[in-house]
């Protein structure tokens, strides 16, 4: 009996640190990625990266031998500040500072890992710089002043080709507004047009800066065309204010015309009707008094010269008319009475 309970006890030990080396060995074979990182089984022991699946965020069972390589799956910002570059023509020097953001590509990622392993980030940098410098050089130094989108818009085209090439990324599918400047369907195969294995999505133009002296000289040049322009205005506006006066003047003399016009033509009209209304009321006078003299019988021209001049003393306010000199005074007497 001492026996078989000391193989009992010795059985129930080594069961203990089975299960115990087994959950320990359970415990140590999960491995887990965050949602911001994409990764690759790497094994332990020997160091070898297994690149034929990338994995995303969630907790894996690859073994107590393995561990993830880690890249990041979410944006790389690259600043470049002050980086001298050249502009066409006489080659002016402007100091040049730019953001960008880049994705590594997750179906390139072994690409990625073969070409600069977790290295990229100073080949990405440096390929950039290089072609923001190329791309100034295909403007002037004014033009990269004065037209500063399409500089902005030229420098994205050409880090984006740079770093992402000329196959059109993935996402294009759902964002086309997103993609690059002309790329090429995702079918190409030449590695050649594959860039460096990235998507440059954003870039921000930063300071553009000449040396002090061309400055001065850019400055004055524009001071000039500025005072050409202000002449141009000045001028333009006598001459507006010479039109203005003129047609002014125009309108006044219309106005006095029409004016004048107006008088003369209600004087015509008042001439006309006096003239028609004197001709009515003698042609009217000359016949009632043919009438007149019909009807009194009255035939001799003595006494029609009499009647014409009583009847033009009647119609004379500053005439009265009496009888004779007896019966006007008589006709006093009697009023004062």
């Amino acid at each position: 009996m001492p026996e078989i309970t000391g193989c009992v006890k010795v059985v129930g030990v080594a069961a203990v640190v089975v299960i115990g080396l087994t959950i320990i060995l359970l415990v140590v074979s999960f491995s887990s990625l965050e949602y911001y990182e994409y990764g690759f089984a790497r094994r332990k022991s020997t160091g070898t990266v297994d690149t034929s699946r990338v994995y995303t965020y969630g907790k894996y069972l690859l073994g107590p031998d393995f561990k993830f390589k880690v890249f990041p799956a979410g944006s790389h910002d690259v600043v470049i500040n002050n980086i001298a570059a050249f502009t066409s023509g006489r080659g002016v020097e402007v100091i040049v500072s730019a953001k960008f953001q880049y994705f590594l590509r997750r179906q390139e990622l072994h690409l990625l890992h073969k070409a600069y392993d977790l290295n990229y980030q100073d080949v990405m940098r440096s390929s950039a710089v290089d072609a923001i410098k190329r791309a100034c050089t295909d403007f002037n130094k004014t033009e990269t002043f004065r037209n500063r989108s399409d500089v902005e818009r030229h420098m994205f085209q050409a880090v984006q080709t740079r770093l992402g090439g000329k196959c059109c990324p993935e996402y294009c599918r759902d964002k086309p507004s997103d993609c690059p400047f002309e790329c090429k369907a995702r079918d190409c195969n030449d590695d050649t047009e594959r860039g460096i294995f990235v998507d440059v999505r954003y870039f921000q133009l930063g300071s553009v800066r000449i040396p002090d002296d061309l400055q001065k000289q850019m400055m004055e040049s524009i001071l000039i065309q500025e005072r050409a322009l202000r002449e141009d205005f000045i001028q333009t506006a006598q001459i507006v204010r010479k039109e203005t006066d003129k047609k002014v003047q125009q309108i006044k003399n219309n106005a006095r015309e029409v004016s004048r016009l107006a008088t003369a033509q209600a004087e015509y009209i008042g001439t006309s009707a006096t003239a028609s209304y004197t001709n009515v009321v003698e042609t009217a006078r000359s016949r009632g008094l043919t009438l007149l003299y019909s009807t009194l019988n009255i035939s001799q021209q003595a006494h029609k010269s009499s009647f014409d001049y009583l009847r033009a003393l009647k119609e004379n306010k500053q005439v009265h008319l009496t009888v004779d000199f007896q019966q006007r005074i008589a006709a006093n007497a009697w009023t004062h009475q």
